[in-house]
């Protein structure tokens, strides 16, 4: 699943009339740089939540087949839900097997596989250190323990 729906609000007024995700780095959008890779990494079908400025992303990507994937939209036309929220909603649409949940607005050159976690975890998270500009992360960790964000070192 794709994170699609922000609003991009550090990003305005660039984003006020463009949903972040179609940014553009180096020719091409932050949208179709996942795409094109989760289609590398043998990903088949991507669920993409949409909030602001959602139907430039559906007119852009459309089915999905140019990038080597099906892709299937969950919008959220009338109030954006947050992260858990776009995800809840689109459940009936990820099926029962473990899904990747990746934020549409990021770069990062982590290279996914297929998701594999032990029997009794609900979740994994893929974490980069903190960058130095930013005052804390979101996320910290004591052992095996999530801490609070007053002490997040990873982003």
């Amino acid at each position: 699943m794709l994170l699609a729906a922000g609003r991009g609000e550090r990003l305005r007024p660039l984003t006020d009339t463009l949903p972040k995700a179609l940014v553009y780095i180096n020719g091409e959008s932050l949208l179709e740089r996942h795409l094109r890779r989760l289609s590398a990494a043998g990903i088949t079908s991507v669920v993409i939540n949409t909030g602001w400025c959602g139907e430039q992303i559906i007119e852009r990507i459309a089915s999905g087949r140019q990038y080597g994937v099906h892709v299937v939209f969950s919008p959220e036309y009338n109030h954006l839900l947050d992260t858990g929220g776009g995800i809840l909603r689109a459940l009936p649409l990820l099926g029962d097997e473990p899904f990747w949940v990746v934020n549409a607005d990021i770069v990062c050159d982590w290279i996914p596989s297929a998701p594999s976690m032990p029997d009794d975890a609900m979740a994994q998270l893929v974490l980069v250190p903190n960058p130095g500009y930013r005052n804390m992360g979101y996320f910290g960790f004591r052992a095996v323990r999530v801490i609070n964000k007053k002490n997040a070192l990873y982003t």
